[in-house]
C-alpha cells in the first residue's frame, strides 16, 4: 500500500512538474554586439531543459539553432548567453529534455544591433501614429513593410509596453492601460532606432 502510495505521489509530481506553465523572459529587447543575453526560466523539468537561439522565423528542427545553452537548474533560473551573434534580429525557445524539436514555449525576439552605427530619428518618416492624443488605443502606419520591435517608455524612462512587428505596414496598438501624459515610442529595426511622441488624454 505504502509503495503504492508513494508511485502515485511521484508521477503526480512528475504530471504537475511537466504541466506547469513555462515562462522563457530576456533582459533587453536590443543587445549591442558582445552584450550578454540574460534570460530567466520557469518551471524546467529537468537538467537537460534548454535555451535555443535561433534566427528570426526559424523553427527549431534538428540542430538549426544559432548557439544554445543547458538550463542550470531544475525549476526557475536565469541564464547567461556570452553574445557571439551577427547583427540581425532573433527568436529564442525554451526546449524540453535534450531534444531538438520538443518546445516548451517560444521566448522573445531580440535584436542584435551595432550601436556604434544606430541613427536615432525624432518625427521620423518611419512611421505616423493616430490618433495623437489617444485615449489609449491607437495605430501605427509605416511607410513600408516593417519589421522590428515595438516599445513605449515613459517620462521617468520605464518600460510600460513592448511587442514584436513581424513585416507589417499598419499595426493597431492596444495600450488602455497607460495613464494620461506623454510617452515615448521607440522602434528598433535591424539598423536604426526611430523615436516618437504619443500623448495620451
Amino acid at each position: 500500500m505504502k509503495k503504492n502510495l508513494l508511485f502515485t505521489l511521484l508521477l503526480t509530481s512528475l504530471f504537475l512538474s511537466t504541466t506547469a506553465q513555462k515562462t522563457l523572459t530576456c533582459d533587453k529587447s536590443v543587445y549591442a554586439p558582445g552584450v550578454q543575453i540574460v534570460f530567466t526560466y520557469t518551471n524546467a523539468v529537468t537538467s537537460t531543459d534548454w535555451i535555443g537561439i535561433y534566427k528570426q522565423g526559424v523553427i527549431p528542427k534538428g540542430a538549426n539553432y544559432e548557439t544554445w545553452n543547458y538550463v542550470p537548474n531544475i525549476g526557475n533560473g536565469t541564464k547567461t548567453f556570452s553574445n557571439s551573434l551577427a547583427i540581425g534580429t532573433y527568436d529564442s525557445y525554451f526546449m524540453c529534455c535534450d531534444k531538438y524539436d520538443s518546445i516548451f514555449v517560444k521566448g522573445p525576439t531580440f535584436q542584435v544591433s551595432n550601436s556604434t552605427g544606430i541613427n536615432h530619428y525624432l518625427n521620423n518618416d518611419l512611421f505616423s501614429i493616430y490618433p495623437n492624443p489617444a485615449s489609449g488605443s491607437f495605430t501605427m502606419e509605416f511607410s513600408k513593410e516593417t519589421s522590428g520591435i515595438l516599445e513605449i517608455y515613459d517620462l521617468a524612462g520605464h518600460l510600460v509596453y513592448n511587442n514584436s512587428v513581424k513585416k507589417m505596414s499598419t499595426l493597431p496598438v492596444q495600450a488602455t492601460g497607460l495613464s494620461k501624459g506623454i510617452y515615448l515610442i521607440k522602434f528598433c529595426s535591424a539598423e536604426q532606432i526611430y523615436n516618437q511622441k504619443l500623448i495620451i488624454e
